[in-house]
């Protein structure tokens, strides 16, 4: 995993039906610029009218794609599915297509600032094999919309759990 990259992982017990998630960055001793920081996450509502509050700082101004329901290189958010791990659900990625892990999975961009982004509300593909569900596992990546390596370097990922 070289300097720089954001990492997450995730762990599950199928007999217990539980997950938990880590989210972090394997990080340069100096960076310019730094990386977006998570300071916290919030969420509100369930299923497809999640609404997720990411708190923080360095996430640049709000790209293009604030006020759609759309992909986008600057924001991913990960399901670690509890209740059917090993399944085509486990683990799905709305908000961000890149190279892998692409399950067409849109997220409504609300707003975007340097401190704070707002997403709610999933299109598309969601339903069937990618639900969010109580007890599954979540982390959200987050690119600075000045960024170039479309979702590849200089972002910074952090997990929660969705409680029951």
């Amino acid at each position: 995993i070289p300097k720089g990259d954001a990492l997450r992982v995730a762990v599950y017990n199928q007999t217990a039906g539980n997950v938990g998630a880590w989210g972090g960055r394997i990080s340069h001793a100096k960076e310019t610029p730094p990386p977006p920081h998570i300071g916290t996450i919030l969420r509100s509502g369930s299923g497809q009218n999640l609404t997720v509050t990411i708190n923080g700082s360095g996430f640049g101004p709000a790209p293009s794609e604030v006020g759609q329901n759309t992909n986008s290189p600057f924001f991913v958010l990960t399901d670690y599915n509890a209740m059917a791990p090993g399944t085509n659900g486990f683990p799905w990625n709305a908000g961000f297509c890149g190279a892998n892990d692409c399950n067409g999975v849109t997220i409504g961009y609300v707003s975007w600032t340097d401190t704070q982004i707002v997403v709610s509300g999933f299109g598309s593909d969601y339903g069937v094999n990618f639900l969010v569900n109580p007890r599954d596992a979540f982390c959200v990546g987050v690119w600075p919309s000045t960024s170039t390596s479309n979702g590849t370097t200089g972002g910074t990922i952090k997990c929660r759990k969705i409680p029951e």
